[in-house]
C-alpha cells in the first residue's frame, strides 16, 4: 500500500508534465516519467517503485482523461 504522501507526489507530477506528454507517451514511458520525477524528491525503495507504478498503471485512463480535460480548457 502507496503512503498518501507518495499519491500526493504523483498527482503533483501529473500536474506538472505537460498535457500532451502524458496523452502521447507509451503506458510504459509515462509510468517511468512518472516515477523518475517522484525519484528525484524522494529516494524509492524496490517496493515503492513497485507499488507506485502498479497504482499508475491502474490509473492510465484516469490521468490521460484528466489531461485531455486539461488540453480542453485551454481551448476555451
Amino acid at each position: 500500500m502507496l503512503h498518501p504522501i507518495l499519491i500526493k507526489q504523483l498527482w503533483s507530477a501529473t500536474e506538472q508534465i505537460h498535457a500532451h506528454s502524458l496523452l502521447h507517451l507509451s503506458k510504459r514511458e509515462l509510468i517511468e516519467s512518472l516515477i523518475n520525477r517522484i525519484q528525484r524528491r524522494k529516494s524509492l525503495t524496490g517496493q515503492e517503485t513497485k507499488d507506485l507504478a502498479s497504482y499508475i498503471e491502474q490509473r492510465i485512463a484516469l490521468i490521460r482523461d484528466l489531461a485531455q480535460s486539461r488540453l480542453d480548457e485551454q481551448l476555451i
